[in-house]
C-alpha cells in the first residue's frame, strides 16, 4: 500500500511536469508570435507557475532547438515539418544536379562561353517528354544554377516536361522542368527556358505527379 508521503511525492512530480509543459507552451507561443522572447520574460513565466527562476536555464535546455540565443534575446526556431524537410531536400538535389552539369561542361570544353558567373553556354542533345507522353528532340542552349534553356521545334510555354540527358561519359540525368518563357528564334525553331523542379531516377517511366 502506498504511503501518504509517497503519494504526495508522486503528485508533486506530476504537477511539476505539467507546469513545465505549460511554461514551455506559453513561452514558445509568445516567442513564435513576436519572433523572440527575452530572458526576463521566461523567468517571469516560470515564477508565475511556481517553478522558480533559478531553473530557467534548465528550462532553456528543455526547449531544445526551438529557441536560439542571440544579442540578448531567445529567437524562435520553427520545427522542420515533413513537408519542409522534403522541400529542402528537393532543392538541394536540384542545385547539386545543375552544378554537376555546369562542372561537366567546363571539364569537357577548353573554352566555355560564359553568359554570367554561374551560366555556361552548352549544346547537348536531350529528349523531352511532355505531359501527354509524347517525346521530342531538343538541344540545350545554356545551363545556369537557376535553370536551363532549350532549342526545339515547338513552344512549350507553361508546360512541365521531363528531360533526359546523357553525357559523353555515359552518365544519364533525368529531371523535370517547368517552362516559364518561350520565344520564336526562327522558322519552326523555339527557345524555351525554365526552372528545374525535381531530380528523377534514370529508370523513371511515368510522368511525375505532385509538382508545381
Amino acid at each position: 500500500m502506498t504511503s501518504t508521503k509517497t503519494r504526495r511525492k508522486i503528485t508533486g512530480q506530476a504537477l511539476t511536469s505539467s507546469a513545465w509543459d505549460a511554461a514551455l507552451s506559453t513561452v514558445l507561443q509568445r516567442a513564435e508570435t513576436r519572433g523572440y522572447i527575452l530572458p526576463q520574460e521566461i523567468q517571469q513565466e516560470l515564477r508565475r507557475l511556481g517553478l522558480g527562476t533559478r531553473l530557467w536555464r534548465q528550462f532553456i535546455e528543455r526547449a531544445g532547438s526551438f529557441l536560439t540565443y542571440q544579442n540578448g534575446r531567445y529567437y524562435y526556431v520553427p520545427s522542420l515539418t515533413g513537408n519542409r524537410l522534403h522541400e529542402e531536400e528537393r532543392q538541394l538535389h536540384v542545385r547539386a544536379l545543375l552544378q554537376a552539369l555546369i562542372d561537366s561542361c567546363k571539364r569537357s570544353q577548353h573554352h566555355v562561353e560564359r553568359r554570367s558567373a554561374d551560366r555556361v553556354e552548352v549544346y547537348w542533345p536531350v529528349t523531352l517528354t511532355l505531359e501527354d507522353g509524347t517525346a521530342h528532340r531538343a538541344v540545350t542552349r545554356d545551363i545556369s544554377v537557376s535553370g536551363i534553356r532549350f532549342l526545339g521545334s515547338r513552344s512549350l510555354l507553361g508546360q512541365r516536361i521531363v528531360v533526359r540527358l546523357t553525357l559523353n561519359n555515359g552518365h544519364e540525368h533525368v529531371f523535370s522542368v517547368r517552362i516559364l518563357w518561350t520565344c520564336e528564334v526562327g522558322d519552326s525553331l523555339y527557345e524555351n527556358g525554365g526552372s528545374v523542379l525535381q531530380v528523377l531516377s534514370p529508370d523513371t517511366k511515368s510522368f511525375p505527379s505532385g509538382e508545381t
